[in-house]
């Protein structure tokens, strides 16, 4: 196991959780290594920041994506929404956005970069770095149009202290 992340809303909450799962880990004779951090206000995992307010984009990762240059070829275009889809989340209407480089992905499809390509990139990198993530209530959100599904986030009501989310990105 790569990562633990103990939160709570408060310093008695989180305490009480930390103390729990350190008690936890010691019933079952599980030992943490020397790179463990405790009380930190905020993370980076992936491609988000986990803070206090909420779940935010990693600048480093907003940034690669604005400066991605036109693909060349089918390699180039997989990895540019392989970055995007680790953000779809920040990008309202993705599933619209992304019609024109879906369809270039397409099984039978032959690779010809042409003027909605460069709009479907130029769009999305606009609508990324214009985005910011709020801090949802719980609820069920989708990405999707009549042309595909990018992705849907399921949080359910709170149960007690404890909120449980689910995502299944796909670009």
């Amino acid at each position: 196991m790569d990562y633990v992340l103990i939160h709570g809303f408060g310093q008695s909450l989180h305490d009480r959780r930390l103390t729990a799962v350190l008690r936890r880990l010691q019933e079952v004779q599980l030992t943490l290594n020397d790179q463990c951090e405790f009380f930190k206000p905020s993370m980076k995992s992936l491609a988000y920041i986990i803070d206090g307010s909420g779940l935010h984009a990693c600048h480093l990762k907003t940034s690669t994506i604005a400066q991605f240059s036109e693909p060349f070829d089918e390699n180039g275009l997989q990895q540019f929404t392989g970055m995007v889809n680790q953000l779809c989340k920040f990008i309202p209407r993705l599933a619209d956005l992304s019609k024109a480089l879906r369809q270039l992905l397409g099984k039978d499809s032959s690779w010809l970069w042409r003027e909605p390509q460069q709009q479907a990139i130029q769009q999305i990198k606009e609508a990324l770095l214009s985005s910011v993530l709020a801090h949802h209530a719980p609820m069920i959100s989708a990405d999707a149009s009549s042309t595909g599904l990018v992705q849907y986030s399921v949080r359910s009501k709170k149960m007690g202290n404890t909120a449980r989310s689910v995502m299944h990105p796909g670009l």
